[in-house]
């Protein structure tokens, strides 16, 4: 791994460099920290050098080799291919280019630069484990294993995270026996690390590529109470027909799948997904919302994907159609690490609004969302969100600009329980004046989750869910409490 890489006192440089008197000094100053490991130290020295000597090619070599042990792989990268373009000859010039590019994925780069470092300057086990790790990103097992099992005959040391990776190795061959034997030949001390590796060598594997579909299904229903079932303010009279705010209330979630894989980086797939809401004594709030989408998406990279998904989507409210959407939505995912992900997506709708009852009867609604994911299965995992809508319909009391932040976060408590938090928060801004109070409206709502669930079965789950909104608005007649209260039990398939 980067952070046991041994620092190496690099030898006498190949080339001459004309540096300053003051710049040379600095470099060797922070040539001393860098062999302590004061990564911090030994930056200092070298961009004091740098601003000494803006033409000191080595003190920006040496900086590069910090920034690439501390994280910053990008400029790290930059710098290095600076000093390889300006002609600066150094013997671990090619194994940090390597070493770099490895850290920011360029994993064919990677092999260049280490394959001609082994030829040049051979006997580095970690060149070697580096080197192989490569190769093995890019499918080709087999090199990658001469290469590793060469890193631990060179350098013992190197035994853990060799036979980890030859475990990934044999796991990618489905050769799970092989797989085991090599974790057990990394020796890793008895915990949970041990019991995830365990775990994910002897997982299902993935569908091999001549599967070539895919179905899934979840059900969930629950029983609930909410004690403020249309956002009616306490300030007004109760709608005409409605004798309560609150009522009970049992929820049906319906999801299905279907995904087809056209080749190793290409999949299409169809869903549908139902939710009813059906409330007891307030039976014009009972809601139906249908949804049919296709989805297509295309891996880039074991890091990156890019997903379109086409969807329509019909709504109900009592015994009324209340609208139509239709939608796309473009998404860009990256991954930074098995843990944590990132992803972008905009979408464009076209809503129509078929009821009698409602005002407008047309619009068009755009959004951007940023989406982050932490994964960590069985400890703390996580996800933000930042979101912008933009909404046009016609009449003037229906368009506006919204703009949201969300958070969630998941927790194993005690007992299998799942424990999660979640908080948002949503300021809207209405653009024309309304046409009763003769000013634009302004709403901020902020709404805190808490949910609870425990596996009672392999594939069946059972939750407590708990909402509590707050909707403030310039226009009192718009302001409301509402908190609601399901319990429930769910299953996937």
């Amino acid at each position: 791994m980067v952070s046991k890489l041994t620092i190496i006192l690099f030898l006498v440089f190949c080339n001459s460099v004309n540096a300053s008197e003051k710049s040379t000094d600095l470099v060797k100053q922070g040539n001393q920290a860098l062999s302590l490991n004061d990564f911090a130290g030994a930056l200092r020295k070298f961009n004091e050098a740098i601003s000494a000597d803006t033409k000191d090619i080595q003190a920006k070599f040496f900086k590069g080799v910090v920034l690439s042990r501390t994280g910053d792989f990008k400029k790290a990268m930059s710098l290095l291919i600076t000093v390889e373009k300006a002609g600066f000859i150094h013997a671990q010039l090619d194994f940090e280019l390597g070493l770099a590019h490895m850290n920011a994925g360029h994993f064919n780069r990677c092999i260049k630069h280490l394959e001609r470092y082994e030829s040049n300057y051979p006997g580095y086990g970690q060149a070697s484990e580096f080197l192989g790790r490569c190769l093995l990103s890019i499918g080709q097992a087999d090199k990658a294993e001469v290469a590793l099992r060469k890193a631990v005959q060179i350098d013992s040391k190197l035994n853990v995270s060799v036979m980890l990776y030859l475990a990934m190795l044999e796991k990618s061959r489905n050769n799970l026996p092989a797989a085991q034997k090599n974790l057990e030949m990394a020796a890793l001390p008895d915990g949970p690390l041990l019991r995830a590796w365990r775990e994910w060598i002897v997982a299902p594997q993935a569908p091999p590529p001549s599967q070539p579909k895919f179905v899934s299904a979840s059900l969930s229903t629950s029983m609930g109470f909410n004690d403020n079932v249309n956002g009616i303010s306490d300030i007004q009279p109760l709608p005409k027909g409605i004798k309560s705010k609150s009522a009970t209330y049992i929820r049906t979630n319906l999801n299905l799948s279907y995904t087809k894989k056209i080749d190793n980086l290409t999949s299409l797939g169809f869903g549908y997904t139902l939710l009813i809401d059906n409330y007891d004594n307030l039976k014009s709030s009972n809601l139906e919302n249908y949804s049919v989408y296709t989805n297509i998406q295309k891996l880039f990279s074991p890091k990156s994907s890019l997903s379109l998904r086409l969807s329509n989507e019909l709504t109900r409210i009592g015994e009324l159609k209340l609208r139509s959407k239709v939608s796309i939505r473009p998404a860009y995912v990256h991954r930074f690490n098995t843990q944590s992900a990132t992803e972008t997506a905009i979408t464009l709708a076209d809503i129509n609004y078929v009821s009698a009852i409602s005002k407008p009867q047309s619009g068009s609604l755009n959004s951007i969302q940023i989406n982050h994911y932490i994964f960590n299965k069985g400890k703390l995992q996580g996800f933000l969100n930042f979101s912008q809508i933009h909404n046009e319909t016609n009449g003037s009391d229906y368009s506006y600009t919204s703009r949201s932040v969300s958070a969630r976060l998941i927790h194993r408590l005690f007992f299998d329980v799942n424990g999660e938090l979640g908080y948002s928060i949503n300021k809207s801004d209405y653009r024309y004046n309304h046409s009763f109070f003769g000013y634009s409206r302004r709403d901020t709502s902020d709404t805190i989750t808490l949910q609870l669930t425990r596996p009672i079965s392999k594939n069946i789950n059972i939750f407590f869910r708990q909402n509590e909104t707050n909707n403030k608005s310039n226009i009192q007649y718009y302001s409301y409490i509402q908190r609601v209260t399901n319990i429930g039990i769910e299953a996937s398939f």
